[in-house]
């Protein structure tokens, strides 16, 4: 709102910034539903490149949502591969 007084998200988040840009420092399982609508698929090669030793990355493939009804068979079995390396 003009005028307003009120911080913004980038005054709340500035504090933060450096935990959700850093690239983790633990194996770490990126998931991605292929057709989310919010970042397009091609983003994984890059989250990839960027995890440590360890982690995996994968899309998972006519999935809007990884949370959506029907995707929780392949994100269970990519969590308990995951887990088991």
């Amino acid at each position: 709102m003009a005028g307003s007084t009120e911080p913004g998200w980038m005054e709340v988040a500035a504090p933060t910034v450096r935990w959700w840009t850093a690239a983790p420092q633990l194996p770490t399982l990126y998931l991605h539903g292929a057709d989310d609508g919010c970042m397009a698929a091609d983003f994984t090669p890059a989250v990839r490149a960027a995890l440590p030793s360890g982690s995996g990355a994968a899309d998972c493939r006519q999935r809007r949502a990884l949370s959506a009804p029907g995707a929780a068979d392949e994100v269970g079995r990519r969590v308990v591969e995951f887990l088991r390396t």
